[in-house]
């Protein structure tokens, strides 16, 4: 193709190419949509392509054979749904930034994309794409070009629509929220956690099938124990910090008997709900009444050592070593808030257990 939109692009390697079509996808999304005002804005069309194009994101940040396959079926899904229904230049881009991705020869590679680029409706997206091209290449990985905003150029005389939007209705935006934020993370060089993505890019063929409230209960459903396994990890993590550097400093004379035996217990009782909690979140199908029993001895532990503290006032991390308390449970006294932000995500994630 001759159009200014494509000259120059031969010169780069397909792989560069495709991380760039994809960028060029997000910055179309806000307008995925064919009818967003009107009462025929058609919920389906949007997931169709919001999954595609998402698998495409994460077949360049997290490959995985899983992702390609995704990839490859999201596509496919996304053809079918809309063969005979008006499309949008977004809407075909997003398709074509997955099938840019598992075509079987370069050439076709180079088609799909070329082709892609024609659809966008401003020449700031070329000039846009040149910057990403050029960002690509100097970055050791390819997906830390997502780690820079959508547009890093002055916008002039162009309103591009930087937010998707949705019709006004509770329900519509509730269910769509996941895009809503998944973009706008995109769009500030900030993008969600990609093991988060990863996770709502293989979520089954029939889920997807099955219509909007079935997708958006299982991303909840995903979300609510992602959010368990980060704040389980940052308890354990941070405590782990915090005994190493005590163990640095000059810390290695043991703890005196920790002189109140109830904050002793309460401490006890916390990291072994941790432990246990652990256990169960690795599980396929978790114990509901035992992920219910570990709630209560969190919330147990927690007001115990929340009482203490209110009981010393004053109380700081070298205060608690020299009261004899050990190093977890310094770390507890002086950071209470990682536990309670594990209590909220296990409650958050009850709600999705059988």
């Amino acid at each position: 193709m001759n159009s200014h939109k494509t000259e120059g692009l031969q010169d780069f390697p397909v792989d560069q190419l495709q991380v760039l079509l994809v960028r060029h996808a997000l910055r179309a999304f806000p307008a995925i949509s064919p009818d967003v005002e009107g009462d025929n804005f058609d919920e389906d069309f949007f997931l169709r392509h919001a999954r595609t194009l998402l698998c495409a994101c994460c077949m360049i940040a997290v490959p995985s054979k899983e992702i390609a396959l995704a990839t490859k079926i999201s596509a496919f899904a996304a053809g079918d749904f809309t063969r005979g229904k008006i499309q949008t230049a977004a809407s075909l881009i997003a398709k074509a930034a997955s099938e840019a991705l598992f075509l079987e020869s370069n050439e076709e590679k180079r088609r799909a994309i070329d082709t892609a680029i024609e659809f966008l409706p401003h020449t700031l997206f070329s000039e846009q794409g040149h910057w990403d091209l050029g960002m690509i290449g100097r970055s050791a990985s390819r997906s830390l070009v997502f780690d820079y905003p959508l547009w890093t150029i002055e916008l002039r005389h162009f309103e591009q629509r930087q937010q998707v939007l949705l019709p006004t209705d509770r329900l519509v935006e509730k269910r769509l929220s996941f895009w809503v934020e998944w973009h706008k993370a995109f769009s500030r060089g900030k993008p969600l956690d990609w093991d988060l993505q990863r996770r709502v890019a293989l979520i089954e063929d029939s889920v997807w099938s099955a219509g909007p409230d079935a997708v958006a209960d299982e991303i909840e459903k995903i979300r609510a124990r992602w959010h368990v396994e980060r704040a389980l990890a940052d308890l354990k993590d941070s405590a782990s910090v915090r005994t190493n550097a005590r163990h640095g400093i000059g810390g290695n004379d043991p703890p005196e008997s920790i002189q109140d035996e109830r904050l002793s217990r309460s401490i006890t009782l916390i990291w072994g709900a941790v432990e246990d909690l652990g256990e169960e979140v690795a599980k396929d199908t978790p114990d509901r009444e035992r992920v219910e029993a570990i709630l209560r001895a969190l919330k147990s532990g927690l007001a115990s050592v929340l009482k203490w503290c209110g009981a010393k006032a004053d109380l700081a991390v070298d205060t608690a070593i020299k009261w004899g308390v050990p190093v977890g449970g310094a770390y507890l006294v002086a950071n209470p808030e990682k536990v309670q932000a594990l209590v909220e995500a296990v409650e958050g994630w009850l709600a999705f257990l059988p």
